[in-house]
């Protein structure tokens, strides 16, 4: 665990649900879409792309984690100081954990 930070932890795990919901988004379906507009856009492009985005910059955040960890540089502290719990209480990442809840219901 020493060869590994916290950023490279968090870039994977980022990048982990990113390639879940890109696989997820293929299987938007829309009946009434297909029969009216046939051979045209789907509508899980939009989330592909965006999803595209984010794991380009997931991938660039890894990268970037892993270089500086291997010339020794500290990072700065992500999570405030303490628990998860804390972190989620001192407003850490609540549009990023709306942003995962929210799209499951969205390819339903």
């Amino acid at each position: 665990m020493n060869r590994l930070n916290r950023d490279t932890l968090i870039a994977v795990g980022l990048l982990c649900l990113v390639g879940f919901f890109f696989h997820t988004s293929f299987n938007i379906r829309t009946p009434e879409f297909e029969r009216l507009a046939p051979g045209q856009m789907g509508p899980g492009l939009w989330p592909c792309i965006i999803l595209g985005g984010l794991m380009v910059m997931g991938v660039i955040y890894l990268f970037q984690s892993i270089l500086d960890h291997r010339r020794g540089e500290k990072s700065e502290a992500v999570l405030p100081a303490g628990t998860v719990i804390t972190a989620i209480r001192s407003g850490f990442s609540w549009c990023l954990l709306s942003i995962f809840c929210s799209f499951p219901s969205l390819a339903c």
